[in-house]
């Protein structure tokens, strides 16, 4: 996902949650900010490196590493870069081997790690964090703006675990490949070719094959659909992913999870928000005016996907909410999403070092 979801989106789902204007444009922020928050970022704003908790890379600071061959647990690049896209991006979701995965090239001591790490939806570890979120929320006298980034932070991560399923947020060509697997985008004159290009003479274990880089930004694009077959999949587990029905999934589990996180109340996700039955979704079908949501959720990516985001936010008698890169963002502000970023990182990495899952 992008701007136009992470920002505009997050914004209207805390709205709908009834946060106010000032508490949804906080929490988007911080949602947004996960995807700005690289090494150069922080050091424009000139945060000491000892400070510095760095929720993304650019492709230039992935690649300024030794970044061919990760195959040992012991690399510092590989710690680096699983510290940063497992729990900021790639959320582990199969600790118990729920995908029931029985390849014996997966179930080997070097690649059964990374196979736990896949990234899926409603997983234990999405309900631990929203929950956390919620002890936070309900302790917290006054409410401060870090419970508030931290809550943008788990959005961020709640709603790449629908839009990163079935990746994982570390190097690993038998995971996160998908060039040899019936893939098949559902968009004309498109093909795999225009979305990955990896060199000759990297292992199985480069950065090239880190989270869903084999497809570039198409995982993230709510105009796509395309289907393939995991190459984690012996028994050719098929995939079919329409990403604006997947956005809309995780659009209400937002609403949901705000709600919760706002009442105090416990979180259960569901994986049926979009039944006309749910009971969520009949509360919200005309308040949030359902076939315009349809609408957005289908546009291209980019500046067209924010201007109807915008659009949206009229119909719903919203403010107006100010572009994400005309923000001016104190010190004070970046410090206290650094907090929460190092608070929703620690919980994420001790959850996974009980699981005993290395490099993390």
């Amino acid at each position: 996902m992008n701007l136009d979801f992470h920002y505009y989106g997050t914004y209207c789902a805390a709205r709908i949650a009834e946060f106010s204007h000032e508490q949804a444009e906080k929490i988007a922020w911080a949602a947004q900010t996960v995807d700005e928050c690289t090494e150069d970022y922080l050091n424009a704003a000139k945060i000491p490196a000892a400070n510095q908790i760095i929720t993304c890379e650019t492709n230039t600071e992935i690649f300024k590493d030794n970044i061919y061959d990760l195959s040992s647990f012991n690399s510092e690049t590989l710690l680096k870069l699983r510290k940063i896209w497992m729990p900021f991006h790639f959320l582990p979701g199969n600790l118990d081997n729920h995908l029931n995965i029985k390849d014996p090239v997966l179930m080997n001591k070097r690649n059964y790690p990374d196979l736990q790490c896949i990234c899926t939806h409603n997983s234990t570890m999405v309900s631990k964090i929203i929950s956390d979120t919620i002890n936070k929320f309900a302790s917290a006298n006054p409410l401060s703006d870090k419970i508030l980034y931290l809550t943008g932070i788990r959005m961020h991560v709640l709603a790449d675990t629908f839009a990163h399923e079935f990746f994982a947020g570390t190097p690993s060509y038998f995971i996160n490949d998908v060039g040899n697997s019936g893939f098949k985008i559902h968009k004309k004159d498109t093909s795999l070719s225009d979305y990955v290009s990896t060199p000759a003479g990297v292992s199985n274990y480069s950065a090239f094959c880190l989270g869903h880089g084999r497809l570039g930004h198409l995982p993230d694009d709510g105009s796509m659909s395309y289907e393939y077959h995991p190459h984690w999949s012996m028994e050719g587990y098929h995939v079919i992913r329409c990403n604006a029905e997947i956005f809309a999934q995780a659009f209400y589990e937002m609403i949901d999870a705000l709600k919760c996180i706002k009442s105090h109340a416990s979180f259960e996700p569901a994986d049926t928000y979009l039944d006309g039955e749910n009971a969520l979704f009949q509360e919200l079908k005309n308040p949030i005016k359902w076939d315009n949501l349809k609408d957005i959720l289908k546009s291209k990516t980019g500046d067209e996907a924010c201007r109807a985001w915008c659009q949206y936010m009229k119909k719903m008698d919203f403010p107006d909410l100010q572009n994400y890169y005309k923000k001016q963002v104190s010190p004070t502000a970046i410090n206290d999403f650094l907090d929460a970023a190092r608070a929703h990182q620690d919980m994420v990495c001790a959850e996974l070092q009980a699981a005993d899952i290395p490099a993390i």
